[in-house]
């Protein structure tokens, strides 16, 4: 009885088990962090999603390793295996499903290289097509594994690589390449990830199963190979923001809105050839797109501008400083921008350095900018001479008709660099405020308006955000000198070598590298100071603990890359926050 059992429980198992869809899947060994091995093993960020694909849908995954990217794809356009883990579909044999993950590929060079890209390096024959239409006159060689392709820019035998952001910058933090490698923002470009296979039939049955994923398993998966969130795939709703029904009928009853366009606050906002541009005018436009909305801008001085809004004239003001008096007329989103402020006057009157030094004197203000109603109220004795826009600010000062101005840094120095009057130069901070955050106003009475300009900001990854930082911000202050007050050029010239603090173990941020030289971001910005300062910094290196006690017995001067704490404040200055990261537990996956 017994036996009869257990034949009869062996062949149910058998008929189950044979019944149990099963499919190959073939994938590059060399291609991390998406798919990779350690002891035979298949691991990665496509396996992962590959395994709960089959797990959600009781399919028995077979891994292939194809030995490298073109034999693994071969695989499969030869029909010995089903699937290809992923990728662009990049030949015509090509089925692809629905994307299952997005990708940016962008070019990478050595950081000391010429700008040529004569010879440019990929892997397989993918992407060479679109490179050869932008660099006709380039040579594209391609290379079967990541190793090679990595090998041959640092030996200098291609020019540049071109690849997928992710795998090439796991590979150069695993090879400890930071200090010498840099990426380019040259024809970046985001491209679907998808199943790949010979067989329509094979697509439509691994879209079908697809779907039985739910979104918060594939964001857990990402977070396990992706932990910068800027470049995470899964961790936002999916093309459209989360909108409350009241948001919905709201945008349905209001397709376009009007927003608000300066002639001339460049680089932020302005109007060139009646076309309004500017970093706050991209982001609005990010914003709309992300919203479904279309946007009318309204072109004008600002001061107009801001009472159209008052009367509900207008409904979006950008770039605006938020302020108690405005709090009643405007609904305020967060902040996108930070706003330096300092005074300006001409080169030639040093008796203005300060705040108190513009008593008695005429200071030129952009009509109902908040400076205005601050200066009139806290400082009477100053004499404000209201203007229409930035520009007319400047033009005063530069003609002697106003002694100063007070402005962002940002924008009069833009403005300034294209005046033929060149005699005027920043004095100091503005040190009722220093830095003012610039948000987006709207009307108080549409609140859906706000909260979905809200979801939508908050929508906004950071390399949407620094993409716009580096085509009107940091671009429009580049081969610009930095002005200097009187006693900091005093104190340059009085220390012209400073005594740097660098930590000896911190890659990607401060490490010795195997020249013995002191590299990473924190030396790439010392490197950038130096060429605006003239400073020349002599770098002492060792350990955390010995850098910090350098730092508090005052035998270094500085150390360029460290965390913000109370007890560190009392014995040193800190400058800005130049970099945000993010800290994780990491544990053996084994201890759940």
């Amino acid at each position: 009885m017994t036996l009869r059992v257990l034949f009869f429980s062996l062949f149910i198992f058998s008929y189950l088990f044979s019944n149990t869809p099963s499919v190959k899947v073939s994938y590059d060994p060399d291609y991390s962090p998406f798919s990779y091995n350690i002891d035979n093993k298949p691991f990665g960020l496509l396996i992962d999603i590959w395994r709960e694909w089959g797990e959600k849908n009781n399919i028995q995954i077979e891994f292939i390793n194809g030995q490298n990217w073109e034999n693994a794809v071969a695989l499969v356009k030869n029909k010995q295996v089903e699937y290809f883990l992923g990728t662009n579909p990049y030949e015509k044999w090509m089925k692809a499903s629905k994307p299952i993950y997005e990708t940016a590929t962008t070019l990478f060079t050595l950081k000391k290289s010429k700008n040529t890209l004569d010879i440019i390096g990929i892997i397989g024959d993918d992407y060479k097509e679109d490179l050869l239409k932008i660099f006709p006159q380039s040579t594209i060689i391609s290379f079967e594994t990541y190793p090679e392709l990595l090998d041959a820019l640092v030996t200098k035998k291609v020019i540049a690589i071109y690849d997928d952001n992710l795998a090439i910058n796991d590979f150069i933090t695993r090879k400890r390449l930071n200090h010498i490698i840099t990426q380019k923002d040259i024809n970046t470009n985001k491209s679907d990830i998808c199943a790949i296979s010979y067989s329509k039939k094979n697509i439509e049955f691994f879209n079908e199963n697809f779907k039985n994923i739910p979104r918060e398993n594939l964001f857990e998966i990402e977070q396990n190979w992706v932990l910068n969130t800027a470049h995470q795939f899964y961790n936002k709703p999916k093309n459209k923001l989360s909108l409350t029904k009241k948001e919905q009928k709201w945008l349905e009853k209001h397709p376009s809105i009007t927003v608000h366009n300066e002639k001339n606050w460049a680089p932020i906002n302005f109007n060139k050839n009646g076309i309004p541009t500017g970093f706050s005018i991209d982001y609005m436009n990010l914003l709309a797109k992300k919203m479904g909305i279309e946007v009318e801008y309204k072109t004008g001085e600002w001061n107009n501008l801001y009472n159209m809004a008052l009367n509900k004239k207008l409904d979006v003001m950008l770039n605006i400083a938020k302020t108690k008096q405005r709090e009643q007329f405007f609904l305020f989103t967060s902040p996108y921008l930070q706003n330096n402020v300092g005074i300006f006057a001409r080169e030639d009157n040093p008796s203005i350095s300060t705040l108190e030094s513009l008593n008695g004197k005429k200071v030129a203000i952009v009509d109902g900018f908040y400076h205005e109603a601050l200066l009139r109220t806290k400082f009477p004795l100053i004499q404000v001479i209201p203007v229409k826009n930035a520009k007319e600010a400047l033009n005063l000062v530069c003609k002697n008709k106003a002694d100063a101005t007070i402005g962002s840094y940002i924008v009069y120095n833009h403005i300034k660099s294209a005046m033929i009057c060149q005699n005027i130069e920043y004095k100091n901070t503005f040190e009722v405020e220093k830095n003012i955050d610039l948000h987006i106003a709207t009307r108080n009475d549409y609140p859906e308006l706000h909260s979905i300009l809200q979801k939508a900001i908050a929508d906004v990854g950071s390399n949407e955000l620094n993409s716009l930082r580096k085509k009107w911000i940091i671009q429009s202050s580049k081969n610009k000198a930095i002005t200097f007050t009187k006693k900091e050029k005093e104190w340059i010239k009085k220390h012209p070598t400073v005594v740097v603090g660098g930590e000896n173990d911190w890659a990607p941020f401060a490490f010795v590298d195997e020249n013995n030289e002191y590299s990473g971001l924190a030396r790439d910005y010392l490197n950038l100071i130096e060429k605006i300062t003239g400073l020349k910094f002599q770098i002492k290196t060792d350990n955390w603990n010995n850098t910090l006690k350098a730092l508090k017995e005052q035998q270094v001067d500085l150390v360029p890359a460290m965390y913000y704490s109370k007890k560190r404040a009392q014995y040193t200055h800190y400058t800005n926050t130049f970099l945000k990261l993010s800290s994780y537990y990491i544990t053996r996956e084994d201890y759940k």
